[in-house]
């Protein structure tokens, strides 16, 4: 009963979408107020259908209806309900469904922002819909989650064990709402171009979406971060895996246009360059998708392999890729003048080589990413980039966005010839912030050149983000971006703490000793547990610093039986965390019988601040959309290229 509930509502999600489709451009083409408004009823059907069969495949599920083959593989009896939720996104055919559920309800949301611009909306009602039914139908055909077994299971595979974490929860879901939100933009940039005009209302709702995702996309990828750092156990946070890049991608260029956006709305310029951003970030979007689930990554993150679905991505991806470049190169003239120096001010230059900071990122992430695919697909030999080469490439684009963030939001957007002095106060606690970063540093014994470096542009950012939010108008865009400001300076400065760690690795019997810096950690025993779906063993260490106990910690080893179980013992890490420095101890083998543990221990430094520099990121973003989404805040009507009257300048002011 459920699988054919599903079904019926997949097969009448395409309909709906194709109805929307051709609706709005019947409607586009005759100028009919009605068919453009039918067409966004069908458009809304088709994010309630999907939603029906999302909500359909949870009741499966949850109810442990093993008749589907979705559900026997992807949950067991002895898992809890949460977990099995959970189980709606952790498979390919769950996940891939609720992709396109919010690809749906985001779309649907874009529509309602244009009812003011009919033009413009039967043209994004049009693009929705052929996005929203080709998401739809790759479901039913080639990744179906209702499909039944020839005879029901007694029982299912389960989850991986090393999913059953909270993280689980949350992460995914998160993660999936960032992708899909950049559709947003693209679906209306694409309009906007269709029609040859990018005025406010173009700019408003791709802003604004674009902002959602970025908030998602940063959210998703600090709690994946986290999720690896504690689970994973080998004591880094980010590992430059390929589907890890996939995510990263797609912030650099949202983040890239939020930036070159703001150029656009104060001084109505680089409108093409803003975009192509639009259209950028969706594409890299559908890149992840597909390197997520092709199978060709051996990813820890990917999906099980899977060419088909990873052949219709890439097909995606090429059509997004060409058909938006062809649309854009025939509209870069009628979009005013592009990366222009003439009158620019000094705020617009610092806002300029952000964006060119960000890209070159980003060619570099992309690059060491997708060679080695395109290596393979040419039949050269493939190979494999280590994580030392990200590393070494984004440094330096790293640090110079760090010092950027600290001082672009103090330059004046009047012209550098009009421009004022310097502000000496600025310099001043600039200066004092440098010096406390390099002192803090310093007295706890982090002197590598990364970590002086870092610290030091941390400090400056630090100090002049925090004066900003202290001198600014509440509630403000201001406010807002010098709390994301500083809560990016504080997770690179943590990033850079953490290259500065150590760790030891060795055998331990009961009562004995190891020394890792300031730290000793004494073996107090083996802890045994059992219960019907795992075995466990802990192994107690006493964490001492001298003689001052300060904390037990209790890594091990974890069984799991029956379904999902591989009887392949999984390590449980243990942490402390301090703002000084965390202390990551995990298990590599356990001899019971002779009561000796082999572990490995890592310290280390500042990586809380990573935790909190994300929180206050994603805080930063949410007040900005906040700020963004106030009726009192509109954006006075203007033409493309040309700049506003004086009271639009100054209302501009207030804004950024």
């Amino acid at each position: 009963m459920v699988g054919t509930v599903g079904h019926i509502a997949l097969l009448a999600a395409v309909a709906a979408s194709v109805a929307a489709v051709v609706a709005s451009l019947g409607g586009a083409a005759r100028d009919r107020r009605d068919a453009v408004h039918a067409a966004a009823r069908a458009l809304q059907a088709s994010a309630v259908l999907l939603g029906v069969a999302v909500v359909a495949l949870a009741w499966a599920l949850l109810s442990g209806d093993y008749s589907l083959d979705y559900v026997a593989r992807a949950t067991s009896r002895s898992m809890s309900w949460p977990y099995r939720l959970g189980s709606l996104w952790s498979g390919m055919e769950g996940s891939l469904l609720l992709w396109s559920s919010l690809l749906a309800v985001g779309l649907g949301a874009g529509v309602v922002r244009l009812r003011g611009a009919a033009e413009l909306q039967a043209r994004v009602q049009a693009v929705s819909g052929a996005v929203i039914g080709a998401a739809t139908l790759l479901v039913l055909t080639m990744a179906d989650p209702f499909a039944r077994l020839a005879f029901p299971a007694l029982d299912g595979a389960g989850l991986t064990p090393i999913l059953e974490h909270p993280a689980l929860l949350y992460h995914p879901p998160i993660l999936y709402l960032g992708q899909t939100l950049l559709a947003v933009p693209f679906a209306v940039t694409i309009a906007a171009l269709m029609t040859g005009h990018l005025g406010d209302a173009w700019l408003a709702v791709t802003r604004r979406f674009a902002l959602l995702a970025w908030l998602a996309l940063t959210a998703g990828m600090v709690t994946g971060a986290h999720w690896a750092y504690q689970e994973l156990g080998w004591g880094g946070l980010w590992a430059w895996d390929p589907v890890e890049n996939a995510s990263l991608l797609p912030w650099l260029a949202s983040t890239a246009f939020l930036h070159s956006a703001l150029v656009t709305e104060r001084r109505r310029r680089l409108y093409a360059w803003t975009a192509a951003l639009a259209l950028a970030a969706f594409a890299l979007g559908l890149v992840g998708a597909f390197l997520t689930r092709s199978g060709v990554t051996g990813s820890v993150h990917a999906f099980a392999e899977a060419r088909a679905i990873g052949y219709a991505f890439l097909a995606a991806v090429a059509a997004v890729v060409v058909g938006s470049g062809l649309l854009l190169s025939r509209r870069w003239h009628r979009l005013g003048a592009g990366w222009r120096t003439d009158g620019v001010t000094t705020r617009e230059a610092a806002l300029l080589a952000n964006n060119a900071i960000l890209l070159s990122a980003l060619v570099v992430v992309a690059t060491g990413t997708l060679a080695p695919l395109v290596s393979e697909a040419i039949g050269a030999a493939r190979f494999t980039v280590a994580p030392g080469f990200f590393a070494a490439l984004t440094a330096l684009p790293a640090l110079l966005a760090l010092i950027l963030a600290g001082i672009a939001p103090a330059l004046p957007w009047a012209s550098r010839r009009t421009g004022r002095p310097p502000d000496r106060r600025r310099l001043v606690t600039a200066g004092v912030g440098v010096v406390l970063g390099l002192v803090t540093v310093i007295a706890l014994g982090l002197r590598t050149p990364i970590v002086l470096i870092a610290a030091a542009a941390a400090g400056a950012t630090v100090a002049l983000s925090a004066t900003q939010a202290v001198h600014v108008r509440r509630r403000s865009r201001a406010l807002a971006a010098s709390i994301a400001h500083l809560g990016f300076a504080l997770a690179l400065f943590g990033i850079a703490g953490s290259t500065a760690g150590t760790e030891i690795s060795g055998p331990l019997a009961q009562g004995q000793e190891m020394t890792l810096g300031r730290y000793r950690l004494v073996q107090e025993g083996l802890i045994e547990r059992s219960s019907e779906r795992r075995s466990s063993v802990r192994v107690q260490l006493g964490l001492f610093v001298g003689d001052r106990r300060v904390g037990t910690l209790r890594p091990g080893l974890d069984t799991y039986h029956g379904p999902g179980g591989s009887g392949a013992p999984l390590p449980e890490t243990a942490l402390r965390s301090t703002p000084r420095e965390d202390v990551l101890v995990t298990v590599v083998r356990i001899d019971v019988a002779r009561g000796v543990a082999v572990i490995e221990v890592f310290r280390r430094p500042l990586v809380l601040w990573v935790w909190v520099g994300g929180i206050l990121v994603v805080a930063g973003g949410a007040l900005s959309l906040r700020r963004s989404s106030r009726k009192s805040d509109p954006l006075l009507p203007l033409k493309v290229g040309v700049v506003g009257g004086p009271e639009h300048r100054e209302r501009l002011d207030e804004l950024v």
